[in-house]
């Protein structure tokens, strides 16, 4: 462990912003109870991640746990137990400054199902989403090496089997949207599955379209 010297502007001002994303996150049941980690890269290699065991819907500023570039956690705190695959994460991919692990439940309708998600739905879906795939559970614990591989900000989503959605962005709010987007895209097609007929996607054509006109 280790004691910070002094709080950075910068520091602070995450501090304060993850706590109204979390807040907004736990306000739309993206996260629940204790269970959602969120975490977002400082310039100078740490990162601030939130604690274990609290209550996200309580949390505040001075909750939230920080991690030093060496993997040290900030003294008398105890970070979520998912704050060492942030760290690798983050060292595998210097784009990446935020990452969001989730349960929100109409994704983890196709997480604890052989149903694959498939974001060509609606063009924002597919533009924040790109292809999400889906790994068996424990493969970030187990098989952390192979496993980061694939999560990038070129593919900034995926789904654990049994377990969790984990989403990354270039900043807190594309991390938050991809979330978001995902879980309001699960619940259309959840929806959509009780009106018995057969979802349409964009097809391969429309999906070039996109992908060039947006960079992707």
């Amino acid at each position: 462990t280790f004691v910070p010297e002094v709080r950075t502007s910068e520091e602070l001002a995450v501090r304060r912003e993850m706590c109204d994303l979390i807040h907004r996150a736990y306000g739309n049941q993206l996260f629940t109870s204790d269970m959602g980690t969120f975490s977002c890269k400082l310039s100078d290699g740490s990162f601030v991640v939130t604690p274990s065991g609290k209550g996200r819907a309580y949390l505040e500023p001075e909750d939230l746990v920080l991690i030093s570039k060496d993997g040290k956690c900030e003294e008398g705190k105890k970070p979520s137990r998912s704050f060492v695959l942030h760290k690798i994460i983050y060292n595998n991919d210097p784009e990446i400054k935020t990452v969001i692990i989730a349960r929100p439940p109409h994704i983890m309708a196709f997480a604890v199902t052989d149903t694959d998600f498939d974001a060509r739905l609606i063009p924002e879906s597919y533009i924040a989403l790109k292809t999400v795939r889906k790994r068996p559970f424990g493969a970030s614990y187990q098989q952390p090496e192979t496993f980061i591989k694939d999560i990038s900000i070129k593919d900034p989503v995926l789904l654990i089997e049994n377990d969790s959605i984990i989403a990354v962005g270039t900043n807190m709010l594309n991390a938050f949207d991809r979330l978001e987007v995902l879980e309001y895209s699960a619940k259309s097609l959840v929806q959509a599955a009780s009106l018995g007929g057969e979802v349409v996607k964009i097809s391969p054509d429309e999906v070039r379209e996109i992908e060039v006109a947006f960079n992707l």
